[in-house]
């Protein structure tokens, strides 16, 4: 019995020293990572990465393809991709200027009709019309703004970016499960007065280096496996088994941008906040909330002593 207890005494004590060493190992590879990563012309390992266009014209692809959940799953998704390249998810996050005449132009790949609302946005155009929705023959809502036909169908939206601030852009058509399936991205209008503020008042002023941005979705993967196979999918059944920050599940959350073996799922959610000091770091962070689940979860962000200073993309009183 004293063998039995010492072998099982050093079985447990050579098992932390493996993990010990796997943590090691992950540490200095985030580390690699982050130095690699911040070299010049290469995007920062940390903070939100804008997809910008001089002229505020972006072309988005509807795409299938899959990302990778930290329990070795595999998920069947929808989503935007920027212009001909790869799937990724979520879609870029477009950033333009207060008074952008902003121009998205979209493809579809899918094997259903889709299309793209921006809440938040006034006035609109879809093929150069004002959007309106879409009917069936039998009177019934297909679409909350026109679409682009399935299997390669295009439609190009306008709008003018009136108001700074952080909205979403997402799938109009069947929303409740389309958006689910992934066809979502972050929509960033930037003020008049700046990069460096969030909206038109000096009290908004923030450190561009610590810009980050978090969006919370979630998955049933049973209606994902019904999406891939061509069937529909009762929603009344629908019941989210993965939450997901920025189209990751924890662990890989704090994975730097772009991390290769994540290569669907490039953004990080890792925020980098630094002590105030008067001269080397006066202005705060600042972190973008985006909620597209099916229902509003209370997230609470750890360690942050932070001030909320905007509401469904409007400066708050």
């Amino acid at each position: 019995m004293t063998n039995f207890f010492t072998f099982m005494e050093n079985r447990r004590r050579r098992g932390i020293a493996f993990l010990m060493f796997i943590i090691a190992v992950s540490l200095v590879l985030y580390s690699v990572a982050q130095v690699e990563a911040d070299e010049p012309g290469v995007a920062p390992s940390t903070g939100m990465m804008c997809t910008e266009s001089a002229t505020a014209t972006f072309t988005l692809t509807a795409k299938e393809g899959y990302i990778s959940l930290t329990d070795g799953n595999v998920i069947y998704m929808w989503s935007y991709a920027d212009g001909t390249d790869d799937f990724q998810h979520p879609g870029p996050i477009l950033c333009v200027n207060e008074g952008d005449t902003v121009t998205v132009v979209l493809h579809n790949e899918l094997p259903v009709d889709t299309s793209i609302v921006f809440p938040g946005q006034y006035d609109v155009l879809a093929n150069g019309v004002p959007m309106e929705p879409q009917f069936n023959g039998a009177g019934e809502l297909v679409s909350m703004t026109n679409t682009a036909v399935a299997n390669g169908g295009s439609m190009t939206y306008e709008f003018v970016a009136e108001e700074p601030g952080t909205y979403v852009y997402q799938s109009g058509t069947n929303p409740g499960v389309q958006t689910q399936m992934g066809l979502f991205g972050g929509l960033v209008v930037r003020p008049a007065m700046g990069p460096d503020y969030a909206y038109n008042d000096p009290d908004t002023k923030f450190n561009p280096d610590t810009e980050y941005i978090m969006m919370l979705s979630e998955i049933d993967p049973l209606m994902h496996q019904a999406i891939e196979r061509g069937e529909t999918f009762n929603m009344s059944d629908y019941n989210a088994r993965y939450f997901l920050i920025n189209g990751r599940t924890f662990p890989d959350t704090l994975a730097p941008n772009n991390a290769s073996w994540l290569p669907t799922q490039p953004y990080s959610s890792m925020a980098h906040i630094h002590p105030y000091d008067a001269t080397a770091n006066p202005d705060p962070a600042i972190d973008r909330f985006i909620g597209m689940g099916v229902e509003s979860y209370p997230f609470h962000p750890h360690a942050f002593n932070a001030e909320v200073i905007g509401r469904d993309g409007r400066l708050t009183a």
